[in-house]
């Protein structure tokens, strides 16, 4: 996942925007990379300290010219150690990791 998401990782968009609440999150992803398409997109809060998942919840994704875009809201008591996930391909499928953060 680190190759992949240190060779990938230029390709995810993720723009963030204060709001009432916290934060507004919107990314957008490449349908497919080298042939391979997208399966799944995913955020994750980690508690580094323990190596453990607080949370993990899936993106909805809807297509808009040649890419993928979603979004979700959070609040800024919750906006530190997450990260999206996106899987790419069937299979012999490959991860690529990208850091939320401001």
């Amino acid at each position: 996942m680190r190759k992949n998401s240190e060779k990938y990782g230029k390709l995810l968009k993720i723009d963030i925007e204060k709001i009432e609440i916290g934060y507004g999150v919107n990314m957008s992803v490449p349908f497919s990379i080298e042939d391979s398409e997208l399966q799944q997109a995913y955020v994750v809060k980690k508690d580094w300290r323990n190596d453990k998942e607080l949370f993990v919840f899936p993106i909805s994704m809807y297509q808009e010219n040649k890419e993928l875009n979603g979004w979700f809201n959070i609040s800024e008591d919750l906006f530190s150690n997450i990260a999206l996930y996106i899987d790419y391909g069937e299979g012999c499928s490959f991860t690529i990791r990208k850091a939320i953060k401001h």
